[in-house]
């Protein structure tokens, strides 16, 4: 689930980009895991746990996955 940290359009953004990159994964069919372009309005973290839900979405979007939040796990 995506929380927000003080403001309701935080959460947006984060949705808008696990679209964005979700997108991009299923049409190039390049993993959007560790790709380096992000928005500055958002964290690393929460960049590279938005990569990892629309990454998991695409190999697997009939099954709810885990996503942890941290910079060491692969999912």
């Amino acid at each position: 689930m995506l929380t927000c940290r003080g403001n309701p359009f935080e959460v947006v953004v984060l949705a808008a980009r696990c679209v964005v990159y979700t997108w991009f994964e299923a049409l190039s069919g390049e993993p959007i895991v560790g790709n380096p372009f992000a928005p500055a309005t958002i964290t690393p973290l929460e960049t590279l746990t938005v990569q990892r839900a629309a990454h998991q979405a695409v190999v697997a979007p009939c099954k709810t996955t885990p996503i942890r939040l941290t910079f060491n796990n692969k999912n």
